[in-house]
């Protein structure tokens, strides 16, 4: 394994092959009327009830860089005696200080007989990013910090994702949420879902099942010197890295659901402003469960003796509307082999996914793209693909140009749907593409490495799923990437 990746280091993964960019008057994006959009919410409302329904939240890794510029001022006060007056973020964040919800919390932490208003910034600083003898927020995971309040009381991005998901990811009584998580972060996940839940459990009338996973070690790669040799640690360590959210796809396989939601932590707005994004949590699932329904339908005819040329030409039109695509060499098939080929395409998992207009914010976007990595061959299809700016080639003209007609992006939200026609569970791991990982620099300790990146969770992890993208409304995505993210109405 490790051989193979100081291979791939070399050699590099071929670019994405874009034709075009999905759009909604190119194709590729459905945008839908106000009134198939309460049609597909009701819908969802009345049958999610009669299935599993799994509400999937990567929320592993420290919050580090949320706090870069504290870090960064923080660093300049240590090294002089001198005041040096804090700029950009670190001065709106010492200008709005009051205002965090953690605000109340960090006094606690201050010096004795101190308060933030007599305090220095260093020593606000200590007590916010400090683990002892400080809140420790320069080492927790996002998913324990405080983000919000819920009235008076500051709660944590943990709490509002249940807050959040029991109105969409629950039914019968019972609401799963499952969060991926560091292992020396799992203790502090489970001694805050034990303060909370009774809580939550009490407000919502709602049987809450709170699951775990961590990613597995064996999806670690190896990071390399520029030129290609194995990087070693101080103590002459072989160095790994986590593989990215690309290997996440192994805990999604690893669930025992029917419908999986996937949201980051660090997207989530307060209990009373979350209206919108549950109305369009709705949208995409309930969409999902009628694509669903009709891919299973075909699938259970093409299994079927009375399987008729009218049953095939409603199953070409339906591809079409959803952007599948079939080989040029298609109309020459023979029946049997229309009906071979369609049993394969269609016997996937489904994905459908949020796209928001892009007003700048970083983050993958929708594209039609040739899997045979540059060609369009009559061998190759033509899919819908998320696509990552580091898997285009920005020295081909065609490419960039491609890019820039990009209107909207991914914003992480998917609604999965991952049982096959007979109710089996797919093997998710058959369905990803390798050839879409990526390599990127990093930087150690001041030295700058190469990183290997695998196909991310909701681009080449799941390249192979049958993929539709539905616009939702950018108020739907509310990140929280640095502190001062946390000023902002979403977060109010």
């Amino acid at each position: 394994m490790l051989a193979k990746q100081i291979s791939a280091f070399k050699t590099g993964f071929p670019p994405a092959a874009l034709t075009k960019a999905a759009t909604i008057p190119n194709g590729g994006i459905i945008s839908f009327s106000q009134a198939d959009i309460k049609k597909y919410v009701r819908f969802y409302d009345g049958i999610s009830v009669l299935y599993d329904i799994t509400k999937f939240v990567p929320a592993s890794g420290a919050a580090t860089r949320m706090f870069k510029s504290l870090f960064a001022y923080r660093g300049e006060l240590r090294t002089t005696t001198e005041y040096f007056a804090p700029t950009g973020e670190a001065k709106e964040f010492f200008e709005h200080l009051k205002e965090f919800p953690f605000y109340s919390e960090l006094q606690k932490y201050l010096p004795a007989a101190k308060s933030a208003k007599t305090a220095s910034h260093l020593e606000i600083l200590n007590a916010l990013l400090e683990t002892k003898n400080g809140l420790g927020y320069g080492s927790l995971p996002k998913a324990l910090l405080l983000f919000h309040f819920n009235g008076k009381k500051p709660v944590t991005a943990l709490e509002e994702h249940l807050v959040e998901g029991v109105q969409y990811a629950a039914g019968n009584g019972k609401c799963k949420i499952h969060f991926t998580v560091s292992p020396e972060h799992l203790p502090l996940f489970k001694k805050k879902i034990k303060e909370v839940l009774p809580y939550c459990e009490k407000k919502y009338k709602t049987k809450y099942k709170i699951s775990y996973s961590i990613q597995s070690p064996a999806t670690d790669t190896v990071a390399v010197t520029l030129d290609n040799k194995i990087f070693r640690d101080e103590k002459e360590q072989i160095v790994f890295r986590p593989g990215g959210h690309g290997a996440l796809i192994e805990n999604v396989n690893a669930l025992d659901t029917d419908i999986v939601f996937i949201k980051n932590i660090d997207n989530i707005t307060t209990e009373k402003k979350c209206g919108t994004s549950v109305r369009y949590k709705k949208l995409i699932g309930g969409y999902l469960i009628a694509v669903k329904d009709t891919v299973h339908s075909f699938l259970a005819d093409l299994n079927s003796k009375k399987f008729s040329q009218d049953d095939l030409v409603a199953i070409e039109a339906f591809a079409k509307s959803v952007s599948i695509d079939c080989p040029k060499e298609y109309e020459k098939y023979s029946f049997a082999r229309k009906k071979t080929y369609w049993k394969n395409a269609l016997n996937r998992p489904v994905r459908v996914c949020g796209m928001v207009k892009n007003e700048g914010e970083p983050g993958g976007g929708p594209f039609f793209v040739c899997d045979g990595g540059g060609t369009t061959s009559s061998r190759n299809l033509i899919t819908l693909q998320i696509v990552e700016t580091p898997q285009i080639d920005l020295k081909d003209p065609k490419q960039k140009a491609i890019l820039r007609q990009s209107t909207h992006f991914n914003p992480a939200d998917l609604a999965c749907w991952l049982k096959d026609y007979r109710g089996k569970k797919f093997d998710l791991t058959k369905f990803v593409n390798p050839q879409t990982a990526f390599i990127t620099e990093k930087s150690i300790k001041g030295k700058t490495i190469k990183a290997m990146e695998l196909p991310g969770l909701w681009n080449g992890a799941m390249a192979k799923w049958i993929t539709i993208f539905v616009e939702t409304p950018v108020s739907v995505f509310t990140p929280v990437k640095t502190v001062v993210d946390l000023l902002k109405e979403p977060h109010r």
